[in-house]
């Protein structure tokens, strides 16, 4: 029996994610966002944050290199909605060796040419996290996901697809959509917590810590956030 040494390669990487992810940190850039999910934080008239400090992003990753954080994640809100600025943390990053990833819902790609346009002006861009699920599927159609990942393909990005989910089901419909990329990406299910019951619109936002802190045991991984 022939192995199929493009899905060893795809387990190989899928592998090096979650050790970067879980020996990593994650630095939220931005609380704009091109999209309004309503199971999102960021969505609250009462959430007020700023922008980070550009300076102080640069400096963080410089603090991270000490420490011997190996990754970083760029979240929002929507990461891209500052591009010049995250094209400069991906290149930081790089820079001092850490791997950079970025969460996005893949809005900024209209074209699978415009998508690879964006992701070569970000050669150190190695993982590209798109979250669809249906709360983003409300706002950002499939075929613009679909787009996002065509583009993180053809740059060699590793991509996957985070799934909020309250009911199972909701997975296995997202699997469906994104069948034709089976053994091409990771679809990574996150468990909507916390939260128990069989309607999902019954889904509250919560405020975040009024004083940031260590979170010991946060689903199990424990991040700087």
């Amino acid at each position: 029996m022939k192995l199929d040494t493009n899905l060893l390669n795809m387990e190989e990487r899928k592998k090096g994610i979650i050790h970067s992810v879980i020996s990593g940190a994650f630095i939220s850039i931005t609380n704009k966002c091109n999209a309004a999910c309503r199971h999102c934080i960021v969505k609250d008239d009462v959430i007020s944050f700023t922008d980070a400090d550009y300076n102080d992003v640069l400096d963080w990753l410089e603090q991270f290199k000490e420490c011997g954080v190996k990754a970083v994640h760029f979240v929002g809100g929507e990461p891209f909605v500052l591009r010049k600025q995250l094209c400069d943390y991906v290149n930081k990053s790089e820079e001092l060796g850490i791997y950079a990833g970025v969460v996005t819902n893949g809005l900024w790609a209209k074209t699978v040419e415009e998508g690879i346009t964006i992701l070569k002006s970000m050669p150190g861009l190695k993982g590209l996290v798109i979250s669809s699920d249906k709360y983003h599927l409300e706002f950002i159609n499939e075929r613009i996901v679909k787009n996002a990942i065509e583009a993180g393909l053809a740059t060699g990005k590793f991509v996957s697809i985070n799934v909020t989910y309250v009911e199972s089901d909701e997975v296995k419909e997202i699997y469906q959509i994104y069948k034709e990329y089976q053994n091409k990406i990771s679809i990574q299910p996150v468990k909507a917590m916390p939260f128990e019951g069989e309607d999902s619109k019954k889904i509250k936002r919560f405020k975040p810590f009024q004083t940031p802190k260590r979170v010991e045991t946060y689903c199990g991984i424990g991040n700087f956030f």
